[in-house]
This record gives structure tokens, sequence and C-alpha cells, in this order.
């Protein structure tokens, strides 16, 4: 009896209620099981999909596909597929996602019309961003290298004779060679070659497809595949041969980057490897996720290197938006060692710690704005990181910024905390799409609400005492 098909829809941070069975109506139930027992590991940090807030199941800040393709519960298997949007993209068009996940490449995606991500392509769209970013990671090791053996039949004799390969090869031959194996730490390892074919694999599948092109054509795939072109002979790579040699983890911990690129370019093969290497099909291989609070993070700091928006001077950047690059360390005297605290950004006048922010997005942010500021309604695990990063930083001014949707009071309150302290608390809008709206469109707006926030940022380190 083959496995029941389910296909699911939720979003992130929504309640398990809001379920969105597309196929297998009847087995929310099972959903709610599978999403329960999940967890994954991102940037080397565990995520469950589910979360557990005032005694209710929410899901977490997970985004992307879960496929499980063997899933038993109550004595039957399910073949589930759960797709995790983003709740600012409730409708055919994720703009949210995109521009979070593209930024770098602004400039020549809001030009682009040839292809947005919808549900038949989210995975290969994820798949893509995932190789891109794995390569970048890990080129900055070095190019990968691995201790390999090989063979040689010739007059160069290099390592030790194979005696019984001579024998069979050469004798009665009086040609001259001499049958000999090697091992030498070299760049002509599986691993380089299962990188080579995952990227010609992706290229052919998006060639008629410019914004896939662009990042797969990125400065770093292309510099660590132009070293791999002249180190090694690219013609011997057979999926089916590659494949069987990339089954075992890298294990060395200098190479943890390389590890994770091993692993999305299995998930480039997700196909052949299902069939060759995973009989029961139950692999993690057709499954992507990403966290959203960090591609929400990082989008923020990138916005803020490149905040010319004709305000702020490129000589004031590291004056009032500066991000801490290091840990900040402070002498904890009662437990004779150190604390380290690393904030998502550290705002500075005249050389010297101003403002404390740290980037949230959780959908409770939006809802504090709303009504009338009060700490006690704040998450308390966020406030609390914010103030613990004041007093360690001798700032007066900390807070959060975080996407909202438009149905909020004001994209800026503050609350006194005590004395001349404040917590400051910015929104930036995320406008909704709709049929009508073109990408340019959203993307204009989106931006112009991010800059009153950085004009808003500004000015209070501008103005305040």
């Amino acid at each position: 009896m083959s496995a029941i098909k389910i296909t699911a829809t939720v979003y992130d941070y929504s309640k398990f209620d809001e379920i969105e069975i597309v196929e297998g109506i009847n087995y929310k139930d099972v959903v709610r099981d599978f999403i329960s027992s999940y967890n994954y590991t991102y940037e080397g940090k565990i995520h469950h999909l589910c979360r557990t807030f005032n005694g209710k199941n929410y899901i977490g800040g997970s985004v992307g596909v879960v496929r499980n393709r063997i899933y038993r519960y109550a004595e039957k298997e399910y073949d589930i597929t759960l797709q995790i949007k983003s709740r600012f993209d409730k409708d055919s068009k994720p703009y949210f996602l995109e521009t979070m996940l593209l930024d770098t490449f602004e400039d020549e995606y809001i030009k682009e019309n040839d292809l947005r991500i919808n549900d038949d392509n989210f995975f290969d769209f994820l798949l893509v961003y995932l190789f891109k970013n794995a390569v970048t990671e890990a080129s900055r090791k070095g190019v990968y290298r691995k201790y390999c053996r090989f063979e040689g039949n010739n007059s160069r004799l290099k390592g030790s004779i194979d005696i019984a390969r001579h024998i069979r090869l050469n004798m009665g031959m009086q040609n001259g060679r001499i049958a000999y194996s090697y091992r030498e730490n070299t760049i002509d390892n599986p691993l380089n070659r299962l990188i080579y074919a995952a990227h010609k694999r992706l290229k052919e599948r998006f060639s008629n497809n410019s914004v896939m092109t662009a990042l797969l054509d990125s400065s770093e795939i292309t510099s660590y595949l132009n070293i791999l072109h002249s180190s090694m002979d690219l013609y011997s790579t057979n999926v089916k041969t590659i494949l069987p040699q990339n089954l075992q983890p890298i294990a060395h911990p200098y190479y943890t980057e390389y590890e994770k690129l091993r692993q999305v370019c299995l998930k480039v093969f997700h196909d052949e490897y299902l069939t060759l290497f995973d009989p029961d099909q139950d692999s993690e291989a057709d499954t992507i996720l990403l966290y959203i609070p960090t591609l929400w993070e990082n989008y923020l700091k990138n916005q803020f290197a490149r905040y010319d928006l004709g305000v702020v001077k490129s000589q004031e950047k590291h004056k009032y938006l500066c991000e801490l690059s290091d840990p900040h360390e402070v002498l904890d005297p009662s437990k004779n060692g150190r604390l380290t605290s690393k904030p998502d950004f550290v705002f500075k006048k005249d050389k010297k710690p101003f403002m404390i922010l740290d980037a949230k997005f959780k959908p409770s942010w939006g809802e504090c704005m709303k009504s009338p500021p009060n700490y006690k309604d704040f998450d308390d695990n966020d406030f609390n990181k914010c103030l613990r990063d004041m007093v360690i930083f001798e700032t007066d001014r900390t807070g959060v910024i975080f996407p909202a949707h438009k149905d909020i009071e004001t994209i800026f309150k503050q609350c006194c905390i005590i004395g001349k302290k404040y917590f400051y608390m910015h929104a930036v809008i995320v406008p909704e799409s709709s049929d009508d709206t073109t990408y340019e469109e959203w993307h204009s707006t989106f931006i112009e609400n991010l800059k009153k926030v950085c004009d808003k940022i500004r000015e209070s380190i501008k103005n305040e005492a």
C-alpha cells in the first residue's frame, strides 16, 4: 500500500490551527504531529518547527520546504510535503522573502520578471540561494584539498610500485612502463568534482532564467570554478560515480563549511540520491529550511552598510551606523569569568557607543505598536537581552527593529526604562502586494519605509544628548 500523500502550507510564527491543507484535507492531525517532532540545524544552531508561547503551539521562524516521503503516524504511512512561507507573503507574490534572499542582487533583480518565486519553483529557488552562499562561505577557507590515491603506469615512477598491477599490465611488454600508486593532498578530489557537477546541473536547469544565472555566476563561484578548471580533469564527472564517493560526512573541523556545501550539493541531485542511495526515501535530500530572523538581520546589516540615500554622507557611516564585528567582553566578578555580549547593531556618537538595536522578527513586537508602550508587554527574552547589552556597553538607549504590517499606529515608539534610559521600537512597514503590484513598485515602497526608520535612527543620534 502506497503512502497517503499530504501537501500543506503554513506561515512563520502562525498558530497550529492556521495550517492550510492543500492535499489530504482530513489529515491535519498528522501534519501537526509531524511539525511538533521536526527539528533541523541552521548555521550551527538547532531550530524546531514548533515553538510554544504562553502554552500554545506556534510555527517558529523557519521558511522553506520540508519533505518526508515515509512518515509513520497511527500505524499508517504518509508522504508529507510542507511549505513554510513568510507571514508577509500570504499571496502568490512572495516579494518579502525574495528581497531578503536577493538583496545583494537588487539592481538586476528589480528589472527581471522572467521567473518569480512560486509554489512550483520554491524549492529550486532556495536551493540556488543555498548553493551560492555555501560556496561563498567555504571558499573563504581556501580550495578544498584531500589525500587521494592515484595510479599510474608510465616511466615517471611516483610513490610505490604496484607489483600485481605491473605484472598484469606490463609483463613481457618491454615498454619501459612501471605500474605504481601514490597518495597526494590534492584539489582533484571527489568533493570538488561534486561541486563542479552540482553547478553544472543548476546552470542547465536554469539556463533561461537570468536571476538564477546571476546567482550561479557570482564572483565567488566563478573564482572557485576557475581554480578547479586549471587543476582537475573535469571530463569524468558522471553523477552515478560522484555521488557514492561523497556519502561520508567531512569530519575535519577546519572544513565545517565544506561539509555544509557537500550537503547542499547532494540536494541538487536529490532525485538521483533518493533513487540510488535511499531506498526507504526518508532522506533529508529534498528538504530545505532557512531561519528567517537571521535573513532579516543580515538584510539590515547590508542595508545599513549601503545607506547612501543623500542624508548620511559616506564618511559619516562609521560614525552613525556601525555594526560591532567582535563580541564585547566584560568581567563578571561574581562568576570569576567573562560574559560575552554581541548585539546586532551598535550605533555610535562621537566614537562612543550611543544606542543598541537588535533585529527581531516576532509578530508580538508589531502588536506592541498598537497600544501605549509598556515594557511589561514586551517579549521577556528579547527585552532582557537589550537591557543587558545597554548595561554592558554603558549606553542610555537600546531597542529593537522589526518588520510589521501596515495596520500599526506608528513606526516608532519609546518607553522610559528608568531616568534618562529609553527603550526604542522601530517598525519597518512591509507593504502588501496585489495582482496589480509589480516587484519594482513593491520594492520602492519597502525601501522608502526602511529609509524612514533609518532617518529616525540618525535623528535620535544627532539630536539627543
